[in-house]
């Protein structure tokens, strides 16, 4: 008997526990008429030229398909607030219904002048040549038929942004001949044949080309110098190419020179979300690439296929 007592009172403690739990963290059906708190983050990136979950877009536009009830939102525009979470603008609320657990949401940003997601429509990964420009044109989308992308936490929803462009990284170094010049600098560069025309597939969140257009020589890429006298350009393109090249424009010893290098496509192409580094060694004459390599994550520094030019 005195057994008996003791679970008893172990069940009705522990049943007194999950209701001070409920209370806490709200469940989807007692989700009905709260507002919706839309956070977003970014993944694996800390870059110059792309956006991180430090450095967030001002917007981005959602969609919330709360199973065809009056609760469903359509490219309602969020704006970034002070603690990184988003709102709609003033005087909007979102409102969660009574299927929440059905709810199907999609978010992306799309350049500094999107206003709506449209099936089909145009889209300019082109960007200008420093970073700020360039960061208006990396791509971010998430939707709920990717894993990962969306979660839903209580009453908030945690967006995991995904990048859609292709980000390439160039490290330029000197030849042997050149390395005891001080009087040497990579001016600009410019990138031909990267694409940069696309839709977006908005039930799986991919980009698609939108037809054969690649960019044309007077792209120019993000380039900075670096402590050690080497220079990195940085630059973000659609996921296809045609015969993509580099021009580089170098001054060494007052004298202006000009070189053109192939960029080697890796093995089954370029794919959204990936970067990708490039080692180009300048000499007196002529410069030489290295082979395209994919880095592990946005987030690293490290490149491949290094080789020193005579």
């Amino acid at each position: 008997m005195r057994k008996e007592k003791i679970l008893a009172l172990t069940t009705f403690a522990i049943l007194l526990a999950s209701c001070s739990n409920d209370d806490e963290i709200p469940r989807f059906e007692n989700l009905e008429g709260t507002p919706i708190v839309i956070k977003a983050g970014v993944n694996n990136m800390i870059t110059r030229a792309g956006w991180d979950s430090s450095n967030l877009p001002d917007r981005f536009i959602v969609s919330i398909d709360q199973d065809g009830t009056e609760y469903d939102y359509e490219n309602v525009m969020m704006y970034r607030k002070s603690d990184n979470s988003y709102a709609p603008q003033e005087g909007t609320t979102l409102i969660w219904g009574s299927n929440a657990h059905q709810a199907t949401i999609k978010a992306y940003y799309l350049g500094p002048t999107q206003r709506t997601l449209e099936e089909g429509k145009e889209y300019s990964m082109l960007g200008e040549y420093d970073a700020e420009y360039i960061r208006q044109c990396d791509y971010l989308g998430a939707c709920s038929a990717v894993e990962g992308d969306i979660q839903i936490s209580g009453s908030a929803v945690n967006i995991n942004f995904r990048h859609l462009a292709c980000k390439l990284d160039v490290n330029y170094t000197w030849s042997n001949e050149l390395k005891s010049i001080d009087d040497k600098k990579i001016t600009w560069n410019t990138h031909e044949g990267f694409g940069y025309k696309v839709t977006i597939n908005f039930e799986n969140g991919t980009v698609e080309k939108y037809d054969d257009s690649v960019s044309q020589s007077y792209n120019r890429a993000y380039l900075y110098s670096n402590a050690d006298g080497t220079y990195t350009s940085e630059f973000l393109f659609a996921p296809y190419c045609s015969s993509p090249k580099i021009t580089i424009e170098a001054t060494i010893e007052g004298e202006t020179r000009k070189f053109e290098v192939n960029v080697p496509e890796p093995a089954g192409g370029f794919k959204s979300g990936h970067r990708y580094t490039l080692n180009v060694c300048v000499g007196g004459n002529s410069a030489q690439a290295g082979t395209v390599n994919i880095a592990q994550g946005w987030d690293t520094n490290t490149s491949d296929g290094s080789f020193e030019m005579e």
